[in-house]
């Protein structure tokens, strides 16, 4: 049978850009009985109280803007702080600790909880998972990654204060800490998908497996998924989807959105385009032909040459898009 335009997406998503359903589950399943192992610890006399209502799960498995392969799932370990104080300095939060807490040789000589020291600590204590196999700091220097013999992906785990102003404190990468709150994009992330009636998921992924490809300079995902979003809260949403034109959209919007600045939905970090000149013009550049192919395999869709429109999709995405 003759394949049509949305029958080769419709494979090429469930062959090579959507998470197996199955293994999606046993991912949660294991990040579930991560955390609950890890709530054990608080019960050490020499560990810090924790709080599980104070766990948070981000990051793009969490809002399954996630594309094959399952290599990473984050979270944050909400400590509970019972006691505690904290205050802004500059560009940094500080964090004061109870008198009992001081004893676990995890804050400065000036007083101050040192968030570095707070994730070895916590990795120190990791060994008691079962089939442990590793952990390490993360090269950020905010997380920790854990990687367990039993599954084929890491845990990257960052230590997390929820503070009275309703956000979280998290380990800066200097010993410090600093402000951020993932609910928003969670939040963000699926409210536009329901406005879209569950299409933009996927259309984010598509485009991820795009960038992935590494035909130009690779756009950082949490970049890539503001700006799709931005997009996406201007446009209105008529009741039908057509997978492909909106990639030809999408496309020309990345091209012009790179080049700028792009301000962090959450409104704490500010630009988060940290791209150089060069980068985002050579991403523009690409993303702008590839704009031009789309424009042109819509075309040929409309007019009724499925299979020409397949094949400038697959010049698009790769040979695996027409297997």
């Amino acid at each position: 049978m003759v394949k049509t335009v949305n029958s080769a997406f419709r494979d090429f998503l469930n062959d090579e850009v959507n998470l197996d359903p199955s293994q999606s589950k046993r991912a949660r399943n294991s990040r579930d009985y991560l955390l609950t192992n890890i709530a054990e610890f608080s019960k050490d006399a020499d560990f810090f109280d924790l709080y599980s209502g104070f766990n948070l799960y981000y990051g793009s498995f969490a809002r399954k803007t996630k594309k094959k392969l399952l290599d990473d799932i984050d979270l944050m370990v909400g400590f509970s702080g019972n006691g505690y104080v904290y205050h802004k300095e500059e560009d940094h939060y500080l964090i004061s600790v109870n008198d009992r807490d001081k004893e676990y040789g995890c804050t400065d000589d000036d007083g101050y909880l040192n968030s570095r020291k707070v994730i070895e600590l916590l990795k120190s204590r990791l060994y008691k998972i079962s089939n442990y196999q590793k952990a390490e700091m993360h090269r950020n220097m905010q997380a920790i990654t854990l990687q367990l013999s039993s599954y084929p992906w890491n845990f990257d785990i960052i230590p997390c204060f929820y503070t009275i102003d309703e956000f979280y404190l998290i380990p800066n990468g200097y010993g410090k800490w600093e402000r951020t709150d993932p609910r928003i994009d969670n939040e963000r992330t699926t409210n536009s998908n329901q406005k879209f009636d569950g299409h933009l998921l996927e259309l984010i992924r598509l485009v991820k497996y795009l960038n992935s490809r590494k035909l130009t300079v690779t756009i950082p995902s949490y970049l890539l998924e503001v700006i799709i979003l931005n997009y996406y809260d201007t446009q209105y949403f008529n009741g039908t989807w057509s997978i492909d034109d909106n990639l030809k959209s999408i496309f020309r919007e990345i091209a012009t959105q790179i080049r700028n600045d792009v301000a962090d939905p959450k409104e704490i970090q500010g630009n988060i385009n940290t791209l150089d000149w060069e980068d985002r013009y050579n991403i523009a550049t690409f993303f702008n032909k590839e704009a031009e192919k789309a424009g042109n395999a819509v075309l040929q869709r409309i007019i009724g040459n499925e299979q020409a429109a397949i094949d400038i999709w697959s010049n698009i995405f790769g040979e695996e898009f027409e297997k």
